[in-house]
């Protein structure tokens, strides 16, 4: 009885703490565009736009948009595109106050731009490093971040959208989602 209610005041303290800094997750699936058989896909990419973190692991998330829409037959290419140059307003969204896009000085934004210009100059590459955008937009997650983002997972795992995301994500692609890996890391 007494390790129950040390769970519950544990459970009430992350809550209260995440809803001061997390705001909720939510998906439309493919954002102004047609769902198609791939809307599994979007949905694990807005979860993990969502979470946000580092450069990289936006890379991540859209390398596994190209990825999955593929094995679904979507147009992954297409997207993937779209959301490299248009994603940055929904990245780490979970983090009230945390957008760096929107607080970036000018000479950052001047950095950004320019390298965006080199990026559109050269023909769009995929292999393109964006250093100036990585290390002033994109920071790490904190070990708090990552433990409520699991709270948040736990509790989202429970929900009928959440299991029927999982189910066609699993039967079309034949593997587990991204979103498992704030679950099990290793």
């Amino acid at each position: 009885m007494r390790s129950q209610i040390l769970i519950i005041f544990i459970m009430f303290q992350i809550n209260c703490f995440s809803s001061e800094f997390l705001n909720e997750f939510s998906s439309d699936g493919c954002t102004n565009s047609p769902n198609g058989n791939w809307g599994h896909c979007c949905y694990e990419h807005d979860f993990l736009y969502w979470a946000g973190g580092s450069y990289r692991e936006k890379k991540y998330a859209d390398e596994r948009l190209l990825w999955c829409m593929n094995l679904s037959g979507g147009p992954g290419y297409l997207y993937k595109d779209f959301v490299r140059n248009a994603g940055l307003t929904f990245w780490s969204t979970a983090w009230k106050n945390q957008n760096r896009k929107l607080k970036v000085n000018l000479k950052e934004k001047s950095l950004i731009e320019s390298e965006q210009k080199l990026w559109n100059s050269l023909g769009r590459p995929n292999n393109f490093e964006f250093i100036n955008l990585e290390s002033i937009i994109f920071p790490n997650l904190t070990s708090d971040q990552k433990k409520i983002i699991k709270m948040k997972l736990t509790q989202l795992r429970t929900t009928d959208s959440y299991k029927n995301f999982y189910y066609i994500y699993k039967q079309k692609t034949k593997y587990l989602p991204a979103t498992e890996k704030f679950l099990n890391p290793n």
